[in-house]
């Protein structure tokens, strides 16, 4: 999903060690569109240093009366086949990145080996977990809607983050009454404050020094 109100939000929610909000300086600019790939997108977090990586999409399914909010977070084990379906869309997306070369299968295979690896080198997925608890709670009280759980999954976008990573699905664009709030703008408006009420929140009870000091022992 996106929007100039969520990405002035995923601008400003870097957060460091003063506690200061700082806009990412070679970020696209806030009122673009601009496409990231996946890879890049945790490349970028990773150079700039930030306290946390929050990715926010909308949600899809094949039964429309479907709703409510989800959180994910990395794990090469899926929570169940609903979960898989959701990272298999998601990482679809890495299919348009770049032309394909090779054999067919050669692109998915270095996904998984990807994933595999990270998690293998990962050191935040306990953080990982308690951020998707207090960005779940905290954003289906501020939006009233209904709460999905957190789950896990092997995302692509996900990989590679050196710090807490989450994937926000916000809600379906396939059921009719979502959609029409998720194009609203005072509705987006409220997205962007949940998101952001959910990383404060985490940070006050997960301070990135106090993080960086249990690392360092």
């Amino acid at each position: 999903m996106t929007g100039p109100r969520l990405r002035r939000c995923a601008r400003s929610c870097s957060t460091p060690a003063t506690g200061a909000t700082t806009p990412a300086p070679s970020a696209p600019p806030a009122d673009s569109d601009h496409f990231v790939t996946l890879k890049d997108r945790t490349s970028f977090a990773n150079r700039e240093r930030a306290d946390l990586f929050v990715s926010i999409h909308a949600n899809a399914h094949r039964m429309a009366a479907s709703e409510g909010v989800e959180v994910y977070f990395l794990s090469s084990e899926a929570t169940d086949s609903a979960a898989r379906q959701v990272a298999a869309t998601e990482n679809s997306v890495v299919q348009l990145e770049k032309p394909a070369t090779g054999r067919g299968g050669g692109r998915s295979a270095d996904i998984v080996k990807t994933i595999l690896w990270d998690l293998a080198q990962s050191e935040f997925q306990a953080e990982s977990s308690r951020l998707a608890e207090t960005m779940l709670d905290t954003v289906t009280h501020a939006l009233r809607i209904p709460n999905r759980g957190v789950k896990q999954a092997g995302f692509y976008v996900l990989g590679g983050a050196a710090m807490p990573a989450v994937l926000v699905e916000i809600g379906f664009v396939t059921n009719p009454r979502e959609e029409k709030r998720l194009k609203d703008s005072a509705y987006q408006d409220r997205i962007a404050g949940a998101v952001l009420a959910g990383i404060k929140r985490y940070l006050a009870q997960n301070p990135p020094l106090a993080r960086s000091k249990m690392a360092a022992k």
